[in-house]
């Protein structure tokens, strides 16, 4: 039975051959054109490729070779974090594009120490936006927010309360640590249910150094003002976000640029240097690069001269600002400044800077800062 089925394959393979008229030598030299034309294709279509290859490499600027992903960046009109990751997403208190679930960090508020025995700083450099305003006797302190996620295993000194700064941390409803404060302050945030840390009643939080003397020497970190945060259930911040933009073109920058703000005393006195190729701004401090503790200089994206009226109110020259309203203001970025104006609705209402067309600026992704001064303090630049 096998046999006859053999038998009876082969004659059927014979008979379907010379239907078509091809015996078997002739169907393999069909076979083999195939071949060859297909090989002969492939090598057709690779040397087309490999030329149009060796045209582009040719014909490309040095800057795509120096760069390439930032070419095909702007070639595609993407930003650099774009291109390499799509899915990114702004990061809601600086605009920097980060990984989803990374945008919104519950925000701490830190009231850091800028008397001169205080320095040098611990993390100010790490902040994601920084407010400068006076306290009495022409000292400024700096308001810091941290909402990156960032661990940082030292931040201050901290210093006391003021009833401005407190409005100042309620914009982003962020946990204020401070070390005591003024009166004003203190019954401001008892009374209006301020969400706030102070280390007279809270010191396992806090730490008071050995390398410095009181007041100046009061320190927390990250970790533990996270605990004290986790332990409150809150993990994401609630706030409006300000508007955010990629820098601008390296070639549209000025090649230098410096921002002095001549606050009374010496010791306090300010200046922004601006680096092209960075794009920031090197702060300065009593003419002396401002560095934290580790050497790091501290620079911002965005340099904000906010002009605010102020006056003495007690004996020991503390000071009342006129901060909810409106008022003119100065945006620096990319190298140049604009006039504007700033607006504050309520204590609680985020403050905003607009153009003298009534646009709302919008800021390179990175730190802020915010010089608060008075209406007739001395700038140059």
């Amino acid at each position: 039975m096998e046999n006859k089925s053999s038998t009876f394959k082969m004659v059927s393979d014979k008979k379907n051959i010379e239907d078509i008229g091809l015996d078997k030598n002739e169907e393999t030299g069909i076979k083999k054109y195939y071949i060859w034309f297909f090989i002969s294709a492939l090598f057709f279509f690779f040397s087309l490729a490999l030329s149009a290859g060796v045209y582009f490499i040719v014909t490309r600027p040095v800057e795509f070779f120096e760069d390439p992903l930032k070419a095909l960046s702007v070639k595609l009109g993407l930003s650099v974090e774009q291109s390499v990751e799509s899915n990114l997403v702004p990061r809601r208190i600086d605009g920097v594009m980060v990984k989803p679930g990374k945008e919104n960090f519950y925000p701490l508020a830190i009231m850091i120490d800028n008397h001169f025995e205080a320095r040098p700083p611990s993390g100010l450099s790490k902040a994601n936006l920084v407010i400068e305003a006076a306290v009495e006797g022409g000292i400024s302190r700096y308001l810091a927010f941290y909402a990156s996620g960032e661990m940082l295993d030292k931040i201050g000194p901290i210093r006391s309360a003021r009833p401005y700064y407190v409005d100042w941390a309620r914009e982003f409803s962020a946990l204020y640590a401070h070390v005591g404060g003024s009166p004003e302050a203190l019954v401001k945030m008892k009374k209006e249910n301020v969400l706030h840390i102070n280390e007279f009643y809270n010191g396992s939080y806090f730490w008071r150094g050995q390398q410095q003397a009181p007041p100046h020497n009061v320190y927390t970190s990250s970790e533990k003002l996270d605990e004290y945060l986790e332990n409150k259930g809150l993990t994401e911040g609630k706030y409006f976000s300000w508007q955010f933009k990629d820098d601008e073109n390296i070639k549209s920058r000025p090649a230098t640029s410096t921002i002095a703000i001549s606050y009374p005393s010496a010791y306090y006195r300010v200046r922004w240097q601006y680096d092209q190729n960075s794009n920031n701004y090197e702060r300065f401090l009593a003419r002396e690069p401002h560095r934290d503790v580790d050497s790091k200089t501290i620079k911002a994206k965005n340099v904000i001269i906010q002009r605010i009226a102020r006056r003495e109110i007690d004996e020991l020259l503390r000071i009342e600002l006129d901060y909810i309203g409106t008022g003119t203001a100065m945006v620096c970025m990319d190298g140049k400044c604009a006039d504007g104006i700033w607006q504050k609705k309520s204590a609680t209402a985020r403050t905003r800077f607009y153009d003298n067309d009534n646009n709302e600026f919008l800021y390179n992704r990175g730190t802020t800062w915010i010089q608060v001064v008075n209406p007739n303090t001395s700038l140059s630049f």
